[in-house]
């Protein structure tokens, strides 16, 4: 019931930060969500606004972790790779280089607050942005689940940021990447 009211209130930053030119990622651990984000949206951008966007991803918890193994496979077969992907602690520093930040969860938005200081940067929460009307509002955290979590959660992320694409570049969004097996132009 809240979610048409959410995702209007999402356009309307994105609309307020058109183009932006980095783009921050984030959820707890920056070992399964924010890294498959940050790698899966530059599918969503044209070659030119590839290259002149800057999109990273950070969490809350320890650096330098590598994604556990259900992510990094559930990635590949997406053909994702998360082999070299090491999280990273957001900061005052990243935060300067970010024009967005788009959050996995609520609480990481309470949590970003903290670090922000007293200059908040425009953030939302991606699955606000999906197209289908969700059960939840929050990207499901699969970390320490079975692959269909995993499956579900890489599902969803990559209708949203189809639609974050969409909003922030006014462009139309790709058909977004299919589930394994089922087949995808490109795959």
């Amino acid at each position: 019931m809240l979610h048409p009211l959410r995702r209007r209130r999402a356009r309307g930053i994105l609309r307020g930060t058109q183009h932006p030119r980095s783009v921050l990622f984030l959820c707890t651990g920056n070992i399964c969500r924010s890294p498959y984000a940050e790698k899966v949206f530059g599918r969503f951008l044209s070659d030119g606004e590839k290259a002149a966007v800057e999109v990273f991803s950070a969490g809350f918890l320890g650096a330098d972790r590598r994604s556990p193994e259900e992510a990094v496979v559930a990635a590949a077969l997406r053909s994702v790779s998360l082999d070299s992907h090491r999280s990273r602690t957001v900061d005052r520093a990243l935060l300067s280089r970010a024009d967005i930040v788009v959050a996995m969860e609520v609480d990481h938005l309470r949590r970003l607050r903290s670090v922000q200081g007293s200059e908040p940067l425009p953030s939302i929460l991606l699955g606000d942005l999906d197209p289908e009307t969700p059960r939840r509002r929050e990207i499901q955290d699969p970390w320490g689940h079975p692959p269909e979590v995993f499956d579900a959660s890489f599902d969803r992320i990559d209708r949203c940021l189809g639609e974050l694409a969409k909003l922030a570049y006014s462009r139309a969004a790709p058909e977004t990447p299919a589930s394994p097996g089922l087949g995808h132009p490109g795959d």
